[in-house]
């Protein structure tokens, strides 16, 4: 028996969002690939880690947020031309 409100599931509370477990995830794979790829570094990063995990966590969330917009608008581009391209091709099977 669940103590949580009717209508409510443990999906719906923060920390166990899908989007909340994959937050999780993303940092731990992050971590876990800078020590296997860096190992003379880790120690150092833990360090760094402690000390400044906030301003950490504010630069990689910005980083990851430029790549996807980055990512958004190469994919919009390639849409756009590729819409560009059909028309011009219906456009000269027409003449």
């Amino acid at each position: 028996m669940s103590n949580l409100p009717p209508g409510v599931s443990e999906s719906m509370i923060p920390g166990n969002r899908p989007e909340d477990i994959a937050y999780e995830k993303f940092w731990d794979e992050l971590v876990k690939k800078f020590n296997d790829e860096n190992p003379e570094h880790s120690k150092l990063f833990d360090k760094l880690w402690d000390d400044n995990d906030e301003i950490i966590t504010k630069l990689v969330d910005l980083a990851v947020e430029m790549a996807s917009a980055q990512a958004y608008n190469e994919a919009r581009n390639d849409l756009e031309l590729a819409k560009m391209y059909e028309e011009l091709e219906e456009r000269h099977q027409n003449e």
